[in-house]
């Protein structure tokens, strides 16, 4: 079972302050995101689709297997040629949320979770994956390089998440394309 869905930007860095006496800001929270477009002909049910993401350990160290970051439901529907942009946070504060986190995006999802996912200091690995009967089926994966920049939104080039750059077209093409590839089948690992 394949569905036409690819991972085709993210914002890992919400800009401005993260927390407030040790609790993260619900519009920080809300600003961490992951697009995720329908590149198909018919809408298409989350209700199997698992992101998951690389974590890693005290050293810098990837761990082995990546950790579910969202698990998607059959009440979030991508149409198709839509974008379905998966937040941090909770939907209940979405009136919280910055006015360009909600640009760009035609469906919103939330995490329902008070933490912060994505790596900014090692980089991260996103995979998009589908529940089976007989596990997991890997749909897409993408990665981005340590210490994206603050506040901006990280866009598919190859099989990398890159920012934006200065200048850029309407259209979104970058003509600098990144040298090193992630290594599939190796979480937080680069060539």
């Amino acid at each position: 079972m394949s569905k036409p869905l690819v991972i085709i930007g993210a914002k890992p860095n919400p800009r401005g302050r993260d927390e407030l006496h040790g609790k993260p800001l619900p519009e920080a929270l809300l600003g961490e995101f992951t697009d995720i477009q329908n590149e198909g002909r018919v809408d298409v049910s989350t209700e199997d689709v698992i992101l998951q993401d690389t974590t890693f350990d005290a050293h810098g160290h990837p761990n082995p297997k990546p950790v579910t970051y969202w698990k998607g439901s059959k009440n979030v529907i991508v149409p198709a040629g839509k974008v379905l942009r998966v937040h941090g946070g909770h939907e209940a504060e979405a009136g919280k949320m910055r006015p360009e986190d909600k640009v760009g995006a035609d469906v919103h999802a939330y995490r329902e979770e008070n933490t912060f996912v994505l790596n900014n200091k090692e980089g991260d690995h996103l995979y998009l994956d589908i529940q089976t009967s007989s596990g997991l089926v890997k749909v897409d994966n993408a990665a981005y390089r340590p210490h994206p920049p603050e506040g901006q939104r990280l866009v598919r080039r190859g099989e990398w998440l890159v920012p934006v750059e200065a200048g850029e077209a309407a259209d979104g093409k970058v003509h600098v394309a990144p040298t090193r590839k992630p290594i599939a089948g190796q979480p937080g690992r680069f060539a």
